[in-house]
C-alpha cells in the first residue's frame, strides 16, 4: 500500500526560500571551485525536489551532483544557470509571490 501526501502552501514556500539562498550560495562556490559544496547541493536538489513538487529541481540537482563529482566546472557553470532560471520560473507562481506565512 502505497502513502501520498500532499505538502502544504506554506512548506512550500520556506523550501524556495532556501532553494533561493542555496542559489547565491552556487555562484560563490563557483568562485572558489568548492566542488565539495556545489556536490552536497545537487544531492540535495536531487532528493527533495520531487518531495516538494519541483521535479526539474531534481533533474538539475542529480546533474550538478554528477557535475561536482567530476570537478566539470563549467557544466557546473551551466547547471547553476539551469537552476537559476528555474527558480526564476517558480518564483513566477502565485503562491510564491503572496505572503510567506499565508
Amino acid at each position: 500500500m502505497s502513502t501520498t501526501f500532499e505538502i502544504s502552501v506554506p512548506a512550500k514556500k520556506r523550501y524556495f526560500e532556501r532553494r533561493k539562498t542555496d542559489l547565491v550560495s552556487c555562484y560563490k562556490s563557483l568562485e572558489t571551485s568548492d566542488f565539495a559544496f556545489l556536490q552536497n547541493i545537487g544531492h540535495q536538489l536531487s532528493g527533495n525536489g520531487i518531495s516538494f513538487g519541483f521535479d526539474k529541481l531534481s533533474e538539475i540537482g542529480a546533474a550538478l551532483e554528477s557535475a561536482a563529482q567530476s570537478k566539470d566546472i563549467q557544466k557546473c557553470r551551466h547547471l547553476i544557470d539551469q537552476f537559476s532560471s528555474c527558480v526564476e520560473e517558480i518564483g513566477q507562481d502565485p503562491i510564491f509571490s503572496a505572503n510567506l506565512n499565508a
